[in-house]
């Protein structure tokens, strides 16, 4: 199992987190039922770890993995993808509820209260984008994925401590 699972977190690993993914997607065209994905990262993390260093680098993405574990339901497939960046795969899951988990997550975050002197916020803040699908013949995997990248960057670019959906 420890092959599956990110070592610094203890969330599933990117291996993980492609697996399950290509698995939900393929258990939501049979039924038919919408699959989302939050896309997130925080906001200046290479700031963070140029001002800090990376001892407290990894427990700040302890802490901030540790909130995303808590947030998610028993079907949810929380995973680090990179190095400050997570994927949440919630299958069987409407826009709505994906968001409601995305804003959970994200003003979590933020109360932890994680100080950031090079961010504009003053503490560590996550930027979510967030996307939902049920499959179809016109639209794939690579596409989901997509979109929720380009929510992502939407948020970012919309001035970063914020939910965008695609």
């Amino acid at each position: 199992m420890l092959a599956g699972t990110d070592g610094l977190t203890g969330l599933a690993n990117r291996r993980t987190f492609d697996e399950r993914l290509q698995n939900e997607w393929a258990r939501a065209r049979r039924r038919g039922s919408p699959l989302a994905l939050i896309t997130l990262d925080l906001d200046f993390f290479k700031q963070f770890n140029d001002h800090f260093g990376h001892p407290e680098g990894d427990t700040c993405l302890r802490r901030v993995s540790q909130v995303i574990a808590d947030e998610r339901r028993s079907t949810d497939l929380p995973a680090r993808v990179g190095g400050e960046e997570f994927s949440i795969l919630l299958p069987e899951t409407e826009l709505e509820g994906a968001l409601l988990i995305a804003e959970k997550i994200r003003s979590r975050v933020q109360a932890l209260q994680l100080g950031h002197p090079k961010s504009p916020f003053g503490v560590v803040t996550t930027s979510c984008g967030v996307a939902v699908q049920v499959p179809a013949a016109t639209f794939t995997l690579e596409d989901l994925v997509r979109a929720a990248d380009l929510a992502l960057y939407a948020a970012k670019a919309a001035g970063r401590n914020r939910i965008v959906s695609a």
